[in-house]
């Protein structure tokens, strides 16, 4: 007979485009680069429109559906360890740059916090390729490679 030994909840590709308090950022923040792939889309056809539909964000409505569910799975009566495991892909378009040289990452903040508050036994989480994307220009690697190693 199978036993139950935990309950893990798998997070991924959440894609946010938040602020520290998971209010969505202004749409402005990433005009610039949706004009130019879309640019790009265009001149280049098909090849490159599938690239456009990876730089979509969150949807609001959706976002809100997760929220909702992990707080009611958080809550629900249970007999084993409940484990929340977010594999990657937490911001839409990677860290966003300071002034000193490092990277804010308010979406894995938001969550994080948001997470915490629930009543979970473990929370695993883990970088993804669209977390690592700077979010604005770096001049030098080290500046990106010393917070890929964090």
């Amino acid at each position: 007979m199978p036993v139950t030994v935990a309950r893990i909840i798998h997070l991924t590709d959440l894609h946010l485009f938040v602020d520290d308090h998971g209010n969505p950022r202004a749409p402005y923040d990433d005009m610039r680069r949706r004009r130019l792939v879309r640019l790009l889309a265009r001149l280049l056809g098909r090849c490159f429109s599938g690239i456009e539909n990876g730089l979509n964000y969150h949807s609001d409505a959706a976002l809100t559906a997760l929220l909702d569910t992990l707080s009611y799975l958080a809550n629900k009566p249970r007999g084993e360890p409940l484990i929340i495991a977010q594999c990657g892909d937490v911001e839409a378009y990677g860290g966003k740059l300071c002034g000193n040289g490092t990277f804010d990452f308010p979406g894995f903040d938001f969550l994080d916090a948001t997470i915490s508050k629930l009543n979970v036994d473990a929370y695993i989480t883990n970088y993804g390729n669209h977390d690592l994307w700077p979010a604005e220009p770096v001049n030098d690697f080290e500046t990106l490679a010393g917070r890929i190693l964090l």
